[in-house]
């Protein structure tokens, strides 16, 4: 079984890239709200933004879900790496930890 935590892994990329697209509907989420509050204030009926809204949000909620279950299958593997060489993982988290440490003194 290959390394999951490695960033040359293809499901950490589809993490990675699902992210920065939760991100972007999610500005764009920020922007329908403001665009709204605006039609509100200016006395419109602000029915196209909610429309809009409700849209995006719908796509919002089908990324998180995806990104979800993606996450969860990453943190599966990577589970049964860390059960599969123990060593391993107690090795570089025994080094990070005195790397960090010698950080924290200088």
């Amino acid at each position: 079984m290959a390394n999951s935590s490695t960033l040359g892994d293809p499901r950490i990329q589809r993490l990675i890239d699902d992210a920065a697209l939760m991100m972007d509907e999610l500005a764009s989420l920020s922007r329908k709200l403001g665009d709204l509050g605006q039609a509100n204030g200016a006395g419109g009926n602000g029915h196209d933004v909610v429309g809009d809204l409700q849209e995006h949000f719908r796509a919002f909620s089908e990324r998180m879900r995806g990104f979800s279950q993606e996450s969860r299958k990453t943190v599966i593997g990577l589970d049964d790496n860390i059960r599969a060489n123990p060593y391993v993982f107690i090795l570089c988290a025994l080094g990070l930890g005195v790397l960090l440490g010698k950080a924290m003194r200088s």
